[in-house]
């Protein structure tokens, strides 16, 4: 395969990734937007394109197989590029997991009857995670290996944020009287909710550390 044939690939392959990171983006965005309201409309459409984020980031591994196995890239840096963009797409389906696993949550928020605004803690939480994830994925599009650094360094901040949260939601679930038990279930469903976005974190974690090696 000469060159400029495998850099149309190459193209593709970001094109494809960027496409998909932007559907799990918006999974994730519904399902905390359904969070926030209340209204488990955007949750329930989130869940409805859960087939379709399974096929974008099928597509994309077949992409990366397809050029790791078939194409054979002749360059190092090119095989590591699709190497670690074989992890990407992985991640990429572990977190839109997490988001419809987020946007069920919602809908059984939302089922409790009157609504709670979720603590504001979770929120920036959501919004920290997505912008990490989307940035670890923007650093390997650009072979951005100082952005990649710039990611890692962040984990840190997300994980204090997490922990702090967790540890007010489980004081707050153990100091609730017993008899409010749709206030017991909130309180347990924003833990969840707040693991699964520190998840999301993790997995934009990883995405940046495999960027950085990248030579």
């Amino acid at each position: 395969m000469g060159r400029e044939d495998l850099e149309r690939r190459l193209t593709r392959l970001r094109e494809s990734m960027t496409t998909t990171a932007t559907l799990v983006d918006g999974l994730l965005d519904r399902a905390i937007a359904s969070v926030q309201s209340g209204d488990a409309y955007d949750a329930r459409m989130a869940i409805s394109r859960e087939d379709e984020m399974d096929r974008a980031c099928g597509d994309l591994e077949e992409q990366t197989i397809d050029l790791l196995t078939l194409q054979q890239p002749v360059l190092a840096n090119d095989l590591r590029m699709v190497v670690a963009t074989l992890v990407v797409a992985q991640r990429l389906q572990r977190v839109g997991h997490g988001a419809l696993g987020v946007a069920r949550l919602a809908v059984d928020l939302a089922d409790l009857g009157s609504h709670q605004p979720p603590p504001t803690e979770l929120l920036t939480l959501a919004h920290d995670a997505r912008a990490l994830l989307h940035d670890a994925v923007q650093s390997l599009i650009t072979l951005d290996r100082a952005a990649a650094a710039g990611v890692v360094s962040r984990d840190t901040q997300v994980d204090a944020a997490y922990r702090a949260l967790r540890e007010d939601l489980l004081q707050r679930l153990g100091t609730a009287p017993t008899a409010q038990d749709d206030y017991h279930r909130r309180l347990t469903f924003w833990l969840w909710i707040a693991h699964k976005l520190e998840r999301v974190a993790d997995h934009g974690v990883i995405i940046a550390k495999r960027v950085e090696h990248l030579g």
